[in-house]
């Protein structure tokens, strides 16, 4: 399993959730920083190792649709059906002990990764030279990724919403509050 979270807290107390329910000692990776829901589809087509096309989760945002990414109706019912099994056992028995408890590994460089995949849909010699741009990312998971590839593309960036804390999604930015934007 594959884990990306956006930038409010709790997605990483769902993280540590995740990493402890699903025991991912061995099998999960989680990215080390905030990453936009198409980056976690991005990381699961490109990470065979940890056979990420069986389930990439993003936490759900205010801006997206996406929480969830399954190539097939059957992975999902397999899921299913381990789980309600888990529950009709006596699940003493299945607990982890000491050493098996899960512990994601860190993905370094995810911001990194997805930039340059960001910028490889487009065309290859494409400038944005003498461009200004205003981009808003409302302090969520794009706010390093976003301004980083358009200044990558020779754009003159002017960010706003660049300062998550946790709790600030759109406050006084993003789509819920245009007049903001329309300053810069």
């Amino acid at each position: 399993m594959l884990i990306g979270k956006d930038t409010r807290l709790s997605g990483y107390m769902i993280e540590t959730a995740l990493v402890a329910g699903f025991h991912l000692g061995r099998h999960g990776r989680a990215a080390h920083r905030p990453i936009p829901d198409a980056a976690v589809g991005m990381l699961t087509r490109s990470m065979p190792p940890i056979r990420c096309d069986d389930l990439g989760l993003a936490h759900p945002s205010t801006t997206t649709a996406s929480s969830c990414s399954v190539p097939t109706a059957s992975a999902l019912r397999r899921g299913r059906h381990e789980i309600e099994a888990l529950l009709d056992a006596e699940l003493t028995k299945k607990l982890a002990k000491g050493a098996d408890l899960g512990r994601a590994r860190r993905i370094d460089g995810v911001q990194d990764r997805y930039i340059e995949f960001a910028k490889r849909t487009l065309p290859r010699n494409l400038s944005l030279g003498g461009l200004r741009i205003v981009i808003d990312c409302a302090h969520g998971a794009g706010y390093r990724v976003a301004p980083e590839a358009l200044k990558e593309l020779d754009a003159e960036v002017i960010s706003i919403g660049i300062e998550p804390d946790g709790f600030n999604i759109n406050r006084e930015c993003g789509s819920t509050e245009p007049p903001s934007f329309a300053r810069r």
